[in-house]
């Protein structure tokens, strides 16, 4: 009999009975260290388990690569849209921002597709970088693209005003 745990301490669980002298479990997780422990049985019984083995399921998928091509545009006043090329085996992706080129970057969001747009504020100029995620993990941050937001905010001139009575 076969039994198995996820602790090298914990509890194990009965998982199969083999007639051989090894045994093959298809129902596992990457990434997980699994314990397993063997029993004998005959007609007389079931003999006590054995030590531990122990075995890590490797993760079959790796990081993605950094995106590139990263640019970046006004697409109104106060926003700007950022494009990339797509990354092969990315399942998301993560945008970062800064004020300064060589700055903080911090995570301004999260997107599925190769675009994302920024709500920004005027008269300033924002560095961007992306990066690729998947569940191996997350790629190093693209380059960096800047846009500078210069909106003259004057206020209206010629205004008139009328009063109306009825």
């Amino acid at each position: 009999k076969v039994y198995r745990s996820t602790s090298s301490y914990g509890t194990y669980s009965y998982i199969d009975k083999t007639y051989s002298t090894s045994y093959s479990d298809y129902s596992v997780s990457e990434g997980t260290t699994y314990y397993y422990k063997v029993s004998a049985e005959n007609s007389a019984g079931e003999s006590s388990q054995s030590s531990y083995a122990s075995a890590k399921i490797a993760s079959t998928v790796s990081k993605p690569s950094t995106p590139t091509g990263l640019s970046a545009k006004m697409t109104s006043a106060f926003t700007i849209e950022l494009t990339w090329n797509s990354v092969s085996g990315a399942e998301s992706y993560v945008v970062y921002r800064s004020t300064s080129s060589y700055g903080t970057y911090s995570k301004v969001g999260d997107t599925y597709s190769t675009s994302y747009t920024d709500m920004v504020s005027a008269n300033t100029t924002y560095y961007y970088k992306v990066s690729a995620k998947n569940s191996a993990g997350e790629s190093s941050q693209s380059s960096y693209v800047s846009v500078s937001v210069d909106v003259d905010l004057d206020a209206p001139t010629n205004v008139s005003a009328y009063y109306m009575s009825y």
